[in-house]
């Protein structure tokens, strides 16, 4: 019988601290719907680079006219590290833009492999990322631009 407890509870605990600490910030799931969003072109280049001075990832997300953008959910996978961001503060309207920078420094985490940057948007009352909808880059051009 104490053994039992002893079991349950230790489900109980291993369920709460993979759900409060490794789980994804946002549910991930395929939303079907079309959000029309992009990277935003500024002279035929798309607005999105690398930073050596300040070591970030820079971009400018133009978004479109069907949904209203929550935040912007970035998973980095570099040859060392891989992490994922939730930019809360990314949030816009329909017909917006979004201006983000993402912490990278190739030092540490090795050579950028993969960069996807997927949209939130809200879904049947709850926010989801729409993994369909995802943005990805391999290779950054280094930030030539002036207002960076």
């Amino acid at each position: 019988m104490a053994l039992s407890l002893v079991v349950v509870f230790l489900f109980v605990a291993s369920v709460y601290v993979y759900a409060a600490y490794f789980s994804p910030p946002v549910e991930e799931q395929e939303c079907g719907a079309r959000i029309g969003w992009r990277i935003m072109t500024i002279d035929n280049k798309e607005d999105i680079c690398y930073d050596s001075k300040t070591k970030q990832i820079r971009f400018t997300i133009e978004n479109g006219l069907l949904q209203s953008l929550e935040s912007v959910y970035v998973k980095v996978q570099a040859e060392k590290a891989e992490k994922a961001i939730l930019l809360a503060d990314a949030k816009t309207g329909r017909a917006g833009a979004v201006v983000g920078d993402i912490p990278f420094d190739p030092d540490l985490e090795g050579k950028l492999l993969d960069l996807e940057l997927i949209p939130v948007v809200v879904i049947d009352e709850a926010e989801a990322a729409c993994t369909d909808e995802a943005l990805r880059k391999q290779q950054l051009e280094p930030c030539k631009f002036y207002f960076y």
